[in-house]
């Protein structure tokens, strides 16, 4: 993405901000927050995803976000166009996105602090708790599951 923007938008190396950090949404919503938001004193910003993963990215967004200890944060959610992915992906992934915010909801009903986000990040997620990376496996099952081939 980094290099698209230099490249296509001639958007200036430095005024790019990746992160490196992250593993999924949740964790490009938490990282973005923690690493440039609240340093930066962060007013407003643009978030760009997939059109199919919108739902989840602006659900993601809200909830952590929402949790800012400098308050409130203009969020402008902008989708691009799902090209280059097969009707099959965008079927499977469809399914996939909607499970996945209903399960981002119930999280967001019971967790409501950074401070409790971080510990059920760093406990309870997949993707980041330490306890739970046996789970994650050797991703071999993306062979055969049109959803996670899209990733």
């Amino acid at each position: 993405m980094a290099e698209y923007l230099m490249r296509e938008h001639g958007v200036p190396a430095e005024a790019v901000l990746k992160d490196t950090a992250s593993m999924d949404t949740i964790g490009n919503a938490y990282y973005s927050l923690c690493l440039h938001a609240i340093p930066l004193m962060w007013r407003e910003v643009e978030i760009v995803t997939s059109a199919f993963h919108l739902p989840r990215t602006k659900a993601a967004f809200e909830w952590v976000w929402g949790m800012s200890p400098t308050g409130d944060v203009r969020m402008t959610f902008v989708s691009t166009e799902d090209a280059g992915v097969s009707n099959e992906a965008l079927e499977a992934r469809a399914v996939r996105e909607a499970a996945s915010v209903a399960a981002l909801r119930e999280n967001a009903s019971r967790v409501t602090t950074l401070s409790a986000f971080n510990e059920w990040l760093y406990t309870t997620h997949k993707c980041y708790a330490v306890s739970r990376q046996h789970e994650i496996g050797d991703f071999s099952e993306m062979v055969d599951d049109p959803a996670l081939k899209s990733y």
